[in-house]
């Protein structure tokens, strides 16, 4: 008798000799998956009307999930697969000599990462999604999402490419934004990367976004200009060589909370500006002594940058700056332990932004004390650099 044979026949003895126990694990297990697959059911109905939640279909067996997926349309699955506690999204425009290719990357901060590839008419969205690729093969459909029909096919990485069908770029990016607009959480994080001549065509509705970095764009002080400030929820904008000349004081980057000017030259003029933001980083800018005495003379007087947390500035090489005439003009003191207050409102997180090598040190046994009314700051100067930091009294 073969090994298969003998394998067989005691199987089949054992079966025989307990086949009440086996029948009745057998029954307990089907049992054990319907009720399982019900309440996920009960729950994917519900949250089609409701906020969606992330569900993480990768613990439950093989079986639940093939059941699962086969209930929900694809529609639901595209929601769920783009659904967590934090979502960055980066939008890169760039030309390439084939052709003129839109990508946008949609990457959250729990180890799951959405990418959208725009070429010409078709969407493509990548998912490298450890929730999707247990079920993945188990549907492959059309759906239609904000008036926009696309067609879901499976990479062959095991990613998932959505394809827009018969819909321009515009339409099927609007549909797309719309849809992650519903189901964002008030906590989501949304991160904006644009390389883009022309800021205004690449996402029209910013009130939601929380960082953005903005590249060779134009564009941009009429976006700011013509959108409704007080609904802006902006808080981190970094604007990569703009090219849309000066920054007037009628702005609304102004109002943001923190500013990060890129090759600014002489893109704004810093003593008429109204910041109200809390941190105003300046790089590569065209800026001298006095306007920097004068800039900081207002923080003290309380006549500007009353919200000011941060001032950084590097200047370019044919604006140095020279610290002793800025100390002194700002009567700067000594370092003293005993007065400064035993902690710093600084927020370390916007550090991710990566302004300085030579500035990012917090050794602030360097730096000198300046006071305003009701309140003082930390400064420290370099020949190209100026670091400033207001302590919470």
């Amino acid at each position: 008798m073969s090994s298969l044979s003998k394998f067989i026949y005691t199987t089949s003895s054992h079966i025989k000799a307990n086949y009440l126990f086996v029948s009745t694990t057998i029954l307990a297990v089907e049992i054990i998956l319907v009720i399982t697959y019900n309440v996920i059911k009960a729950k994917i109905r519900k949250m089609r009307n409701t906020r969606v939640k992330k569900l993480h279909f990768i613990k439950f067996p093989v079986v639940v999930q093939k059941r699962i997926f086969n209930f929900m349309n694809t529609r639901d699955v595209f929601v769920l697969s783009l659904c967590s506690k934090k979502l960055a999204i980066s939008v890169q425009n760039c030309k390439s000599a084939q052709q003129y290719m839109t990508q946008m990357c949609y990457k959250t901060f729990v180890r799951h990462q959405h990418q959208f590839v725009i070429e010409n008419e078709y969407v493509l969205l990548l998912v490298p999604d450890l929730i999707l690729k247990a079920g993945l093969w188990f549907w492959c459909k059309d759906f239609e999402l904000e008036g926009v029909r696309f067609r879901v096919e499976n990479g062959p990485d095991g990613s998932l490419i959505l394809w827009s069908i018969n819909s321009s770029f515009k339409t099927s990016h609007l549909a797309i934004d719309k849809r992650l607009r519903s189901i964002h959480r008030p906590t989501s994080e949304i991160h904006l990367n644009i390389n883009s001549k022309d800021f205004t065509t690449c996402l029209p509705h910013i009130e939601n976004i929380n960082y953005a970095f903005l590249k060779n764009t134009s564009g941009i002080n009429r976006r700011f200009k013509s959108a409704d400030i007080e609904q802006l929820n902006m808080k981190n904008l970094v604007i990569c060589n703009p090219i849309d000349g000066r920054f007037e004081n009628d702005s609304g980057i102004l109002n943001l909370n923190h500013l990060y000017l890129t090759n600014a030259g002489s893109t704004i003029d810093l003593p008429t500006w109204q910041f109200n933001g809390r941190h105003l980083w300046l790089s590569g800018a065209n800026i001298s002594n006095e306007d920097v005495i004068h800039c900081l003379e207002l923080w003290q007087s309380g006549a500007a940058f009353q919200n000011l947390e941060s001032l950084l500035i590097r200047t370019e090489k044919g604006y140095p700056l020279e610290p002793a005439m800025i100390y002194n003009q700002l009567d700067a003191n000594p370092w003293d332990s005993d007065r400064r207050p035993q902690y710093y409102v600084f927020d370390e997180n916007v550090r991710y932004f990566n302004f300085s090598n030579n500035c990012s040190k917090m050794d602030f046994a360097r730096y000198l004390d300046i006071e305003g009314i009701e309140k003082m700051a930390s400064i420290y100067i370099m020949p190209h650099c100026l670091e400033l930091y207001v302590w919470k009294l």
